[in-house]
């Protein structure tokens, strides 16, 4: 394996081998603890995280075979597993306090472990979260609807809210409500400084729920059928000299009842506090609900960010971010929005200059919405203001993204959001709009596509591209479907940095085939193109297929086109040179970007041994562009790279390098997230840190773009990687050593590299197992090598001294030449020889 896989420590190491309140007398019901019905009160996954860095191993978890057994799936071959990876991210595990937010609307929002709360002049509303197996949101509203004491009923009405050091305040001119949270609860206390009259205190809290109410010796019970209940305990008084007694709570039917006897009151030292507390349990929570990550770089603090959102139920979504280093040290997590508002597809880009990061979302109530930003600081950790719009309002807004930059100057540069603007049903436009680092709205939405053909599936680079060359431009890209199959076109357009719509070519197609989706975009590399004199970006996509074995009887591969401003070249099958032998697996969720020079490709693809299941495992490779005088073209650096392998759905993956963040960068290090689907309502976030096989500063790059496909071989298949494989590096000079290697032949075979000018196809060559896609070729007869236990050849390659049938001859520039491994095999005991595939490399000057 070539790629060095480091993961992060949002998810616990790879493993490469087998009080008594003392103060004012308050009246205290308990708010909010979550269990499932005849568990424990925190289910913890296997392996999960502590505190910030300090991952913690509890029992291993199942074997994947066994896992792949439980679905009632073939097992996974042991020796095809890679190594085993933690339990990964969520909010719930992540948790170390208590989340607020102020929205700005005089409203204070909370998040415990498993409860949201929501505090305004009304009073407290307690939300468990059944997570999206809930079909909506079943809150629990508790209003002070009336207070006497002595029969005299006492002034109410809120007039100021507070949050402070974990507690929310509501102040009434007679008394403050005072809640205290922490992870598992919050206890509901009423605290009275003053009372005008003795005799009987009598609360009469108003509660409004759609739950059916059940009272026990435990308390009462606001109960769902199948999802849990929340439940109101029993309450006490005590005074300011820790005086305390248990007073009854009484169900009326709309509202709860606590009363403070007169005799407790005739003693009493003020303050008083009367305490309550509320409990909820929910069956809902075996498994997390987080999902759609987003992940991006962050150049001054030397980290990566990842946003995410997490199901409260089916119609509301959070979100949510945490910070790590490539090396898996982790740091801040907190809440980007915990409010009744429903973020959803939340995306993150970087400002390098200004140090801040833009996360952006879908917001949608009821079929209107917007796009929704807010910004953070990164060097503090913290929200920078509050959320803010960025599209116009009304109707709704989809596929939202997000473009930062690693320019080192805070003027001239800013961020640039795109996103899907739904005109009317099966009617899309693609918008979008340059917002400063400060938030200011820098120009007006702009509309780049506005046909009557639905255009979704927008996405956007991570950046501009290197901060030291002229002229930098975003570039966005979309699918035009025209008739509502959610298919289309892919088509693209170049933004530049000060949102003109002047400059640039405008929009134009990257593949006319109809049959595309969900395409994703890299910043533009540094060097410009051979063919013409612009740094080009590398567009990938799904592509839709009948299948004989895919789901559905439909398949779904990967293709690939560079592209400059206004110009697409040739189309890459990238499903066709990492298949191997199977070329029939669905393939979904595709995520590139770039370091400048090399790309990165991260996607899902279905267990190759159940291709009409739903068994996604995700995949990783890394390439070039290999270039010809009229043509660009992806070569690949690494086969298909394995990054999870479990009996669960591995969807949504994303990646982000740290030339995309980060000031005149030569480093080739990224990181992938990607979401675990671990049960019916959602996931639980993973990572690795990636590292292409080239060095950072070399300007040898895989060059052999890579073609005709290879037949198995005798040696064991290592996920599915069932033939032998060759790349190229170097840089296309005739004047540089190249080198060509190639991995996964049978063990302990001789073989050596053949080269000519001239392609074929011919299967079973010579009698041989192969398929020979060199015709008429040299051989490298002085570099005859064993592939050993390790399974790998490598040859220098020489363009000035190339073996032919007549002798070394020296290659001219403009001339293509094609490189393929010849290898002995053994297939079934027989023994035979065998080819891999093979790569195609034009020379020049």
């Amino acid at each position: 394996m070539h790629t060095s896989l480091l993961l992060l420590s949002l998810i616990p190491a790879l493993q490469e081998d087998p009080s008594l309140l003392t103060a004012p007398l308050a009246v205290a019901p308990q708010v909010v603890e979550f269990d499932a019905p005849g568990q424990a009160n925190h289910i913890v996954s296997p392996r999960t995280l502590d505190a910030p860095g300090a991952p913690s191993w509890n029992a291993p978890e199942a074997p994947e075979s066994l896992l792949h057994s439980r679905m009632g799936l073939p097992p996974k071959p042991v020796d095809d597993a890679t190594p085993d990876i933690s339990a990964p991210l969520s909010i719930r595990d992540r948790m170390t306090h208590v989340f607020f937010s102020e929205p700005g609307d005089g409203r204070v929002w909370a998040r415990g472990r498993d409860f949201r709360a929501s505090f305004g002049v009304e009073g407290f509303t307690f939300l468990p979260v059944f997570g999206k197996a809930a079909p909506r949101e079943f809150p629990v509203e508790f209003t002070l609807r009336q207070v006497s004491v002595g029969g005299a009923a006492l002034p109410l009405g809120v007039d100021a809210i507070q949050q402070a050091e974990g507690d929310v305040t509501l102040t009434h001119p007679s008394l403050r409500e005072v809640y205290h949270l922490d992870l598992d609860g919050v206890e509901q206390t009423f605290v009275f400084e003053s009372l005008p009259a003795s005799g009987e205190l009598v609360l009469d809290l108003a509660v409004g729920s759609e739950l059916s109410v059940v009272e026990d010796a435990d308390g009462l019970h606001f109960v769902h059928p199948t999802l849990g209940h929340v439940s109101y305990g029993d309450a006490f008084v005590l005074d300011a000299t820790g005086a305390r007694v248990a007073i009854p709570r009484v169900w009326t039917g709309d509202s709860i009842e606590l009363r403070v006897p007169a005799a407790f009151l005739a003693d009493a030292v003020l303050p008083l506090t009367v305490d309550p507390r509320v409990t909820a349990f929910t069956s809902s929570f075996g498994v997390n609900d987080d999902t759609r990550p987003d992940i991006c770089y962050d150049g001054q603090q030397n980290q990566y960010w990842v946003v995410w959102e997490e199901y409260t139920s089916a119609t509301n979504s959070d979100c949510y971010v945490t910070s790590f280093t490539g090396t898996g040290i982790q740091g801040a997590s907190f809440a980007v929005e915990i409010t009744s508002d429903d973020w959803t597809e939340p995306k993150i880009a970087y400002h390098y200059g200004a140090n801040r990061l833009l996360v952006v979302a879908s917001e949608d109530a009821a079929g209107s919405g917007s796009i929704r930003g807010q910004l953070i600081n990164a060097a503090t950790d913290t929200l920078v203001g509050t959320e803010f719009a960025i599209s116009t309002c009304c109707f709704r807004k989809l596929n939202p993204d997000v473009g930062g930059t690693n320019w080192d100057s805070v003027t001239n540069n800013y961020f640039c959001v795109v996103w899907s603007f739904e005109a009317a049903a099966g009617n899309r436009d693609v918008q979008y709009r340059i917002v400063n680092w400060d938030g200011t709205l820098v120009t007006g939405v702009t509309t780049v596509e506005n046909s009557s053909a639905d255009t979704i599936h927008t996405t956007i680079s991570q950046s501009m591209g290197d901060s030291e060359l002229f002229g930098d431009w975003w570039t966005i890209a979309w699918t035009k479907d025209t008739n509502a199959d959610g298919f289309g076109n892919i088509e693209a357009r170049r933004v530049v940095w000060s949102g003109s719509t002047t400059l640039g070519a405008g929009n134009f197609v990257v593949d006319s085939s109809t049959n595309n989706a969900w395409p994703t975009v890299t910043s533009r590399l540094d060097d410009n193109l051979v063919a013409v004199a612009d740094r080009p970006s590398i567009v990938v996509y799904e592509s839709d297929f009948a299948s004989t074995t895919g789901p559905g009887g439909r398949q779904r591969s990967l293709y690939g086109k560079v592209v400059t401003d206004g110009q697409a070249f040739a189309s890459n099958a990238i499903n066709f040179t990492l298949e191997d032998v199977d070329g029939e697996l669905d393939q979904r969720h595709c995520h590139i970007a770039t370091d400048g020079s090399a790309w990165y490709l991260v996607y899902s693809e279905l267990y190759y041994n159940n291709p009409s299941g739903t068994d996604y495992d995700v995949y990783y490779t890394s390439g070039h562009i290999s270039q010809t005088s009229n043509n660009a073209y992806l070569a690949l650096a690494e086969r298909h790279q394995n990054l999870a392998f479990t009996g669960s759905a591995e969807r949504y993956g994303r990646v982000a390098t740290v030339w995309d963040g980060e000031s005149v960068s030569t480093s080739d290090d990224a990181s992938i997230v990607w979401v675990r689907l671990d049960g019916t309502n959602g996931g639980t976030l993973t990572g690795y840190s990636v590292d292409i096989p080239t060095i950072d500063t070399s300007s040898n790059i895989a060059v052999g773009r890579q073609y005709c496909d290879a037949n198995d071989n005798g040696g064991a298949a290592v996920m599915n990687a069932r033939s032998s494989w060759m790349w190229m590096e170097g840089d296309q000079s005739l004047f540089t050593t190249h080198r060509a290697y190639c991995e996964n032949v049978t063990p302990n075979a001789t073989g050596y590299l053949i080269t000519s000018m001239s392609t074929g196809n011919v299967n079973l060559a010579g009698g041989s197992a192969g398929r020979l896609c060199v015709l008429g070729g040299g051989r490298y007869v002085n570099a005859v090598q064993n592939s050993g236990t390790g399974r790998t050849y490598s040859t220098a390659v020489n363009p000035l001294s190339l073996p032919t049938p007549n002798g070394f001859v020296s290659a001219s520039a403009g001339q293509t030449w094609n490189f393929q491994y010849w290898h002995r095999d053994s297939i079934g005991g027989v023994a035979t020889s065998n080819f891999s595939n093979a790569c195609q490399v034009m020379f020049q000057p």
